[in-house]
């Protein structure tokens, strides 16, 4: 503020000035230097005087923390000699006793496609290492970028490579990589079935049967079975038999889990909302014209008017943390930003009521509401109250020009901040419109602080495109051979559950059919733990993944997908650590750290890398747009697509009227 460039007002003190300022830095400074020496005198007089300074009990204190560091170390040495010792045993072993799990890894992914042995696969053991995709299916861990990147070669050396495989496999998989198992039947009150772990065959598991939340009993999988023997599935003694109470349930309640674990047993007979399952056209409601805003910048203007009043994901709640802070957002091609007064969030269009200058120009920051172009000042309600000369060029006081800024409706789920133009039509509150969305949500983002990586790109292509591909199960064997590298990889129908809630879309990896019901609810009370991949689609743009690592760490990645003309969209996506996950103990926490940061950074890899492989389809779609004049053949697998295609199809049949 001393600079001769820069103007101030002092809101206690209106009339000080330049050399106010200056004066009171000089007092300042002088009565810092008197308080020192001050200071220094008290303290040499109390020395004189036989006072001993310092802390009574520093020795003690420093002789514990000296001891709790041996203790520490101790420990760390002794995993670390653990460690050591299991790679030194596994290597000394001949191949033919190594664990069976690798076997198994071998014939469920294979090697990827033109890689050579390295830290995502081994030459010998080909030990299958998983990192998830923002579509929710399954990969490799990326050979491909050890193999392209010159940075990343220090992991093919065996040394290197064998320790972090071992810390992958006991810090990182999930306890349930090597479960196995299904419901074979139900009838006559009983339940048969088999579970198997690939990674101990000599255990017998404990298997929960479920009708509804309610635990009928348990029962141990040691009968033999022939064909699981003549499958070469262990010695075959994993078969298990249940007999019902005399109570009778139907089969789709009826559900069964792998004690201590949260792997649910595949029950093909009691699913009816899954991809294979009532299957009729999910294109059945989408128009003709359906591609019209794609090409015609007048369709598309008109689409944005009307989807400008639905909720719509505008950023976090904690850019704006603090009284005054605000950050800007896109809403429907329009520019808004939210800003904090005091307790309450409060949403603007970006442009000054005076001569439609934008009044926000960087991503976010802390001030009043005033305009750079000529001085007009806003209050929280968008009121222009400060104008200069007011009187003398309107003839008026400001307040009685009444000049206002376009105002939105804000509201929060979580952290996350929604925000809409208003509408006589629009009356739903954003809890009613998230629906069972909203808890689940909440729960997502309670934190106060979460995106540890953030990712932004512009797409040549119509925001549709960008967001149908992330609603399309298979199309990654295809597109993404790069990143998951297998056809196998693609969503199997068996393991794929849909569930609509309100105008909203979820795709579930998983064979269980009321595990949307068990994540609404454990989301609601707190007792939610990741097991399966979960991908939301909040319309209009918004999509949210749910990936579990192992059986402790999770993440989530939000994607938004901004419209920005009819031919091009910005993409942004957030990845962090799921808050669903137990926090780690004290002691541990640093190693914790270090692992969601090696996680996230490939993740953020692996996401912008599937993004643009995404990206190249939906731009070669773009460009021959114009020549589309029928509704697309979707499949099982595509059927979010015809439920967003059906959400857009009422919204442009609202009847907005136009803000003023």
């Amino acid at each position: 503020m001393a600079r001769p460039s820069s103007d101030f007002v002092a809101c206690d003190q209106p009339f000080a000035s330049r050399l106010t300022l200056h004066i009171l830095a000089i007092v300042a400074e002088d009565e810092a230097r008197r308080i020192s020496e001050r200071t220094k005198a008290a303290l040499q007089a109390a020395k004189a005087r036989g006072k001993k300074l310092g802390s009574p009990i520093a020795a003690q204190t420093v002789a514990m923390a000296t001891a709790a560091r041996s203790r520490y170390a101790a420990e760390a040495n002794g995993k670390v000699r653990l460690v050591v010792d299991g790679i030194q045993r596994v290597n000394r072993a001949p191949p033919a006793r190594r664990s069976p799990a690798l076997a198994l890894g071998r014939q469920r992914l294979g090697p990827l496609p033109g890689a050579r042995p390295g830290f995502g696969q081994d030459a010998a053991t080909a030990l299958p290492i998983a990192i998830p995709n923002v579509a929710g299916h399954v990969h490799p861990c990326p050979t491909s970028l050890v193999d392209q990147s010159s940075r990343a070669k220090v992991f093919h050396h065996p040394k290197v490579r064998a320790i972090t495989m071992h810390w992958w496999n006991r810090v990182l998989r999930s306890p349930s990589f090597g479960l196995r198992g299904r419901i074979d039947t139900t009838s006559q009150g009983r339940i048969c079935g088999w579970a198997f772990d690939s990674e101990h065959p000599e255990k017998r598991l404990t298997i929960e049967f479920f009708a509804d939340e309610e635990l009928l009993g348990t029962a141990c999988a040691d009968l033999f079975r022939q064909d699981l023997a003549t499958a070469d599935i262990g010695d075959g003694r994993y078969g298990f038999t249940f007999d019902l109470r005399a109570e009778t349930w139907p089969r789709q309640s009826l559900s069964a889990r792998i004690a201590g674990t949260r792997y649910w047993l595949e029950d093909p007979g009691g699913r009816d909302v899954t991809a294979e399952d009532g299957y009729a056209s999910p294109a059945a409601g989408i128009p003709a014209d359906w591609a019209s805003s794609l090409v015609d910048a007048r369709a598309f203007r008109r689409e944005q008017h009307k989807l400008a009043h639905v909720w719509t994901f505008l950023g976090f709640a904690h850019d704006a943390e603090n009284d005054g802070d605000w950050f800007r957002a896109v809403l429907a091609t329009r520019e808004v930003f939210v800003q904090r007064f005091g307790t309450e969030l409060r949403g603007f269009e970006n442009v000054c009521r005076h001569r439609h200058n934008p009044l926000r120009r960087q991503e976010r920051g802390n001030g009043p509401i005033i305009c750079g172009f000529h001085q007009w000042q806003y209050n929280r309600d968008g009121l222009a109250i400060g104008i200069p000369k007011c009187r003398e060029l309107y003839g008026k006081l400001p307040h009685e020009l009444d000049a206002r800024l376009v105002t939105l409706e804000v509201a929060t789920c979580g952290s996350l901040v929604f925000g809409r133009f208003p509408s006589d039509q629009a009356t739903q509150s954003l809890e009613d419109f998230l629906d069972d969305g909203f808890p689940i949500l909440d729960a997502l983002t309670r934190r106060a602080t979460l995106p540890e990586r953030m990712l932004r790109k512009d797409s040549a292509a119509n925001w549709k495109l960008n967001l149908h591909i992330t609603q399309d199960e298979c199309h990654a064997f295809s597109i993404h051979t790069r990143t998951i590298g297998s056809p196998d990889s693609t969503a199997d129908l068996d393991q794929v559950i849909y569930r609509r809630f309100g105008v909203h879309s979820a795709y579930l990896r998983t064979p269980h059919l009321r595990a949307f019901d068990r994540l609404v609810a454990g989301c609601r009370d707190g007792t939610y733990g990741a097991s399966h991949y979960v991908i939301l689609q909040i319309q209009p743009n918004l999509v949210v993944g749910l990936v579990p690592v192992s059986e402790e760490r999770s993440h989530c990645v939000i994607q938004q997908f901004s419209p920005v003309a009819h031919d091009r969209t910005s993409w942004r996506a957030w990845l962090y650590r799921s808050p669903l996950d137990a926090p780690p103990a004290r002691r541990l926490a640093w190693l914790h750290r270090l692992i969601d940061s090696v996680i996230l950074h490939f993740a953020a890899i692996m996401t912008r890398r599937v993004f643009d492989e995404d990206r190249e389809v939906c731009e070669q779609i773009q460009q021959v747009a114009h020549q589309i004049e029928s509704t697309p053949l979707l499949g099982r697998l595509e059927r979010r697509i015809g439920w967003f295609e059906e959400f857009y199809r009422d919204q442009m049949a609202m009847d907005y009227a136009r803000e003023q």
